[in-house]
């Protein structure tokens, strides 16, 4: 997948123009939004992931390391941002760690509703074994109260390996009000 992002920047007198790109790695199984929960590659297959997810949660918000846990809630507001967290252990290479965070979510008939992804590349002071935690927000406007399920997925570029997906469900509750 590549995402692509291109602004425009303003200066007294003269127009300048800012391009940003940023390429995400493929990780496998990438779905689309309204397809359903069948992977679309066959290198996804469970022999092939590693458990690198320890913890998986729907999340009343994330400030710090232990949110994902200390925050977990069972429910959220119909329109409100869904905020989807993950503890799991990159690998260090050369005193850093780079991934790739996924979430999907799910409604009821298994359709995916909602997709973010994200490239984190950080800095580690020490060799050691690190736990990291990362979160995905996802505006649930437009969806219908109900069940949902999340699927997390970290993609460790150090590795090259991707975790076994880990799914927290949820309910939405709510009602919309009519214009």
């Amino acid at each position: 997948m590549s995402l692509e992002w291109t602004g425009r920047g303003f200066t007294v007198g003269q127009h300048v123009r800012l391009v940003m790109t940023r390429r995400l790695p493929e990780l496998p199984s990438e779905l689309a939004i309204g397809d359903s929960r069948q992977p679309s590659q066959p290198d996804s297959s469970p022999a092939q992931r590693k458990d690198l997810i320890t913890e998986s949660n729907l999340i009343s918000g994330w400030n710090e390391y232990g949110d994902v846990v200390d925050n977990a809630i069972t429910e959220a507001s119909l329109g409100s941002n869904i905020e989807i967290g993950a503890r799991f252990s990159p690998q260090i290479v050369d005193k850093a760690i780079r991934f790739v965070t996924r979430s999907r979510v799910f409604n009821a008939d298994g359709l995916c509703v909602s997709v973010t992804e994200d490239l984190g590349t950080y800095p580690v002071e020490n060799d050691a074994n690190y736990s990291w935690e990362a979160y995905h927000s996802h505006n649930s406007g437009g969806w219908d109260a109900g069940e949902y399920t999340a699927e997390f997925v970290v993609w460790d570029m150090n590795q090259q390996v991707t975790s076994a997906p880990v799914e927290t469900t949820f309910t939405v509750v709510g009602t919309v009000e009519p214009e």
